[in-house]
């Protein structure tokens, strides 16, 4: 991290209107809004400061959203053509046949509802 004294004075004004909008959580841009500042020039100002290692580089929600899904608790899903289910052997069932259907001829059948 770089000492205070090798920004400029308008580097050290920019990094802490930064700093107080990332304590207030807003954006820059609302933080701008609110206090009447430049927005452009915060923006402008923000490349230097993080090249001279005052401020970290800027967040990409996008970025992190990709990233978040890589680390998800979901698990990929492959979509296979329909015919044999996985753990199935073919003659199992006929083809569309489900259990369910078979369960439910089943006990219509020994019912004698037919």
């Amino acid at each position: 991290m770089t000492t205070a004294e090798s920004l400029t004075e308008r580097e050290q004004q920019a990094l802490e209107h930064m700093r107080k909008a990332q304590e207030l959580r807003i954006t820059l841009k609302e933080y701008a809004s609110k206090f009447g500042l430049d927005l452009q020039q915060l923006y402008q100002l923000r490349k230097p400061l993080v090249r001279k290692g005052a401020l970290g580089p800027a967040r990409n929600p996008a970025k992190e959203a990709r990233r978040a899904e890589k680390t998800s608790a979901f698990l990929p899903v492959r979509v296979v053509p329909s015919g044999v289910a996985p753990g199935r052997r073919a003659g199992d069932m006929p083809a569309g046949a489900s259990e369910w259907t078979g369960c439910l001829s089943a006990a219509g059948s020994s019912s004698g509802d037919r």
